[in-house]
């Protein structure tokens, strides 16, 4: 009986000793969803929808890059970003198509869909939890980037993108497709930069448009500009 309390007792200590490890001592897989929308396209606001409730989930890192050819109309997306529209357009140019719409989702910079079809997100959600995690850790005037252990890039094939994600936001709608509406934003982009993917420290002052107050960031490191996605992480 007392060696039995022993081997509890020693497993218990085990196990407080592995709860009050740092996180940075492991690391973990996560799927990223991007979502290209808009306030003024009438299909956006159930995609907007999706994306917030994928948002919930913290092993998934969550995009909305808001476009801007919907901005001809009677209203202008808030939170349009010429940046966004270039990257929607070049990730379908490197898949080989020229379809651009909204709301398209993409998981993993790989599988693509309507984004307003919250099961096929889900479901693709669910088998792509595989993207090894990146680490980040906000330093002095910057971030510095642990990439995951075992990853090979190339500066001749490969990129890393730096994403500003402004404040969640609430934005009501006064004319447009959706005029009347009051919508909720999840994870807006505000800027894109991009560097060298062996690159492992950014300063904050690179970034395009200052960064506002409780800013989040995160890397996205892929092949070429806008293809798949090889590792992420956020902070």
């Amino acid at each position: 009986m007392l060696k039995n309390n022993h081997k509890i007792y020693a497993a218990n200590i085990f196990l407080l000793l592995f709860l009050l490890m740092p996180s940075s001592a492991y690391s973990k897989n996560l799927a990223v969803a991007e979502l290209f929308t808009s306030q003024s396209c009438s299909s956006c606001p159930a995609a907007d929808k999706v994306l917030e409730f994928l948002s919930q989930d913290p092993d998934v890192i969550t995009i909305g890059y808001h476009v801007t050819y919907w901005d001809h109309l009677s209203w202008r997306d808030t939170l349009s970003l010429p940046e966004a529209t270039k990257l929607q357009k070049d990730f379908n140019g490197q898949r080989g198509s020229g379809r651009i719409y909204t709301p398209q989702m993409v998981i993993n910079g790989d599988v693509e869909f309507v984004g307003s079809q919250k099961n096929t997100a889900l479901q693709n959600v669910s088998r792509s939890k595989n993207i090894p995690e990146a680490k980040l850790e906000k330093v002095e005037d910057g971030i510095r980037i642990t990439k995951p252990e075992g990853l090979i890039v190339n500066a001749s094939t490969h990129s890393l993108m730096l994403i500003e994600l402004g404040k969640d936001k609430t934005q009501a709608i006064s004319s447009g497709e959706n005029s009347g509406r009051t919508e909720h934003y999840v994870s807006p982009v505000k800027a894109i930069s991009y560097f060298s993917p062996n690159q492992d420290f950014f300063s904050l002052q690179n970034i395009k448009e200052k960064s506002e107050q409780g800013a989040r960031y995160v890397v996205l490191f892929r092949e070429g500009l806008a293809g798949k996605i090889i590792a992420a992480g956020k902070i």
